[in-house]
């Protein structure tokens, strides 16, 4: 196994801007709000909003809105008491930091994206469709890199009988590495299938944190399904999402163990995708996007550090 087969890295994302959004033929379903017009109960709106909370705060972006009140010619952003804000529209859902919503379409689904960072990892969540392409092109049409993912697998296939036997499943995570896209580049993702969604789409710079992770790495999962019996005993099930949490050690070299640590500390209370593993057969223990929570590292040689940290991924 070489070296970038064997590294840990985190991928401080570049944080979503309207503006990096220069097409997609996602279609929202609500109008624009307007001035002037008058909405009943129930009715939703689009409109331009800046969020006062979580990864996206102070970041404006479209919103969808539900009027909380009959006859209602109020501004969503002036009177909340009026209106409740739903949650991001459709076209831009897939770049929030909520794994729960998703960006949908009827048919494939095509978005261009100029991040306008340098960007060396692309990774996608809550994917459904039939595969996935991610083009990097240059600001002159030039194509430095493409490549096409399935996203139809059997990876129940082992032996002869499931062979035969194992179901086709739906791969829901994605990740591109290494990508070389520069600033004034474009990113092109093309989502095939007649009905296709996307959580989250997450690019950023690789950061190398160190050699890892080590035999042990676990996976675990936060469960938020409500299965309390009744007084009787029964109980009835509901289905809630989840949260996956992870637990990550590796080796850092003496040399690396400050900028491991001043990564880690920029980092505190910042979202981020981690990346334990380029094996695909790792994808969905080991890639993870969500908060970097508490850091430990012993150093039991000179010559290097053992760190590790729980990852705390996102609903």
């Amino acid at each position: 196994m070489n070296r970038g087969e064997c590294i840990t890295w985190v991928v401080p994302p570049v944080r979503f801007q309207q503006s990096q959004l220069l097409s997609t033929n996602a279609t929202n379903q609500e109008p624009m709000w307007l001035m002037g017009t008058t909405y009943a109960l129930g009715d939703r709106v689009l409109r331009q909003a800046t969020p006062s909370t979580g990864w996206m705060k102070g970041v404006p972006m479209l919103r969808v809105f539900e009027s909380l009140v009959a006859s209602n010619t109020a501004d969503p952003t002036a009177e909340p008491a009026k209106w409740k804000d739903i949650g991001p529209a459709n076209s831009v859902a897939m770049f929030t930091s909520r794994l729960a919503e998703q960006t949908m379409r009827d048919g494939d689904l095509n978005v261009v994206v100029s991040p306008g960072a340098v960007v060396t990892c692309c990774a996608f969540f809550g994917l459904v469709g039939d595969s996935i392409t991610l083009t990097v092109r240059t600001a002159a049409g030039d194509v430095r890199s493409t490549e096409t993912k399935p996203l139809i697998g059997r990876p129940g296939v082992t032996d002869w009988l499931t062979f035969f036997l194992a179901p086709y499943e739906q791969i829901t995570q994605a990740l591109f590495i290494p990508l070389t896209c520069l600033p004034g580049d474009k990113l092109e993702v093309t989502i095939a299938g007649p009905a296709v969604a996307c959580s989250r789409m997450s690019y950023g710079q690789m950061v190398d944190l160190g050699w890892g992770p080590d035999y042990g790495a676990t996976w675990a999962m936060d469960n938020y399904t409500s299965s309390d019996p009744d007084e009787f005993g029964y109980v009835d099930p509901i289905t809630r999402d989840y949260a996956p949490r992870n637990n990550i050690t590796f080796r850092v070299d003496k040399a690396r163990i400050n900028a491991t640590l001043n990564t880690l500390i920029a980092l505190r209370g910042t979202p981020c995708l981690l990346v334990g593993s380029r094996d695909p057969d790792y994808i969905t223990a080991l890639v993870n996007f969500g908060l970097v929570r508490d850091p430990s590292m012993p150093i039991p040689r000179a010559t290097h550090a053992d760190m590790s940290f729980e990852f705390k991924g996102f609903v």
